[in-house]
């Protein structure tokens, strides 16, 4: 499994995720405390982070173990954004080691983070995943991991919602997307496990779901005083108010509004 970290509120420097807290992601990737099917995420990392509400987000992301990157520390001081996310990886396929199969995933002003898989991806999803794309979605894939295909079907599903109000369309997306591929595993008898972080730079999403298994950890913590909101796979500190996102739940947090949270349908 992954361990994945998104930021949304007042502008920050990306090191409040990946290094400097007591358990950053950074600590996370060795040291990880609720970690069950791997011991380090040590195949990669990557971060995005929108410089402006409404601009395409920027990214990076690398093959190397976020502690063996040189260029970590020049990253997590130097970037600054109201909109941040970053991910560890521990990848089901030692094979897919790649900067395309590494997390997070982009499309327009979209970054996504998955943390979980698709049982047997390769042998019983990909093929009809693939086949019930968009032609956009589906060019949109780059790369072989599960991961990126959970994001196009997201993907799928927010360019189906083109005409929705730009307050409702991500999250109705998430939605769908969700159903529809606990759907696909329940057609196909396989596990799936879903644990999701997307935005557009004017919203952050989190959701968790799962078929046949439990679903991966993912809290929120709420910053004082209007301050921004964390979500990530394991408390990045000690504070009180580290709360678990529910199985079965979405939770959206829009700029200047407090979060929202829901059963999915």
């Amino acid at each position: 499994m992954c361990r994945v970290a998104g930021y949304i509120g007042p502008r920050q420097k990306l090191g409040a995720l990946i290094e400097d807290p007591a358990h950053s992601l950074l600590v996370q990737s060795y040291a990880a405390k609720e970690l069950e099917t791997s011991v380090v995420s040590a195949d990669g990392w990557g971060a995005a982070w929108y410089l402006d509400p409404g601009e395409p987000p920027c990214m990076y992301r690398s093959t190397l173990p976020i502690w063996g990157d040189s260029n970590r520390r020049e990253l997590a001081r130097g970037i600054q954004s109201h909109c941040l996310l970053a991910a560890v990886r521990s990848a089901t396929d030692p094979l897919s080691i790649a900067a395309h199969n590494t997390q997070p995933f982009r499309f327009d002003q979209l970054t996504f983070l998955h943390n979980g898989y698709l049982e047997d991806f390769a042998a019983r999803w990909m093929r009809p995943l693939r086949q019930s794309l968009s032609e956009t979605a589906y060019r949109a894939v780059s790369g072989v991991s599960d991961s990126e295909h959970v994001f196009a079907i997201v993907l799928d599903e927010w360019l189906r919602q083109s005409e929705a109000e730009a307050e409702t369309r991500l999250s109705r997306a998430v939605e769908a997307a969700v159903r529809r591929l606990l759907a696909s595993a329940a057609l196909l008898d396989a596990r799936a496990l879903l644990t999701l972080v997307v935005s557009d730079g004017q919203q952050l999403l989190a959701a968790r779901a799962a078929h046949r298994a439990e679903c991966p950890t993912l809290y929120r913590f709420d910053e004082p005083e209007g301050g921004g909101v964390s979500f990530a796979s394991e408390p990045l500190d000690s504070q009180a108010g580290w709360t678990p996102i529910a199985v079965g739940s979405l939770c959206r947090v829009r700029l200047g509004q407090p979060p929202k949270s829901w059963e999915l349908a």
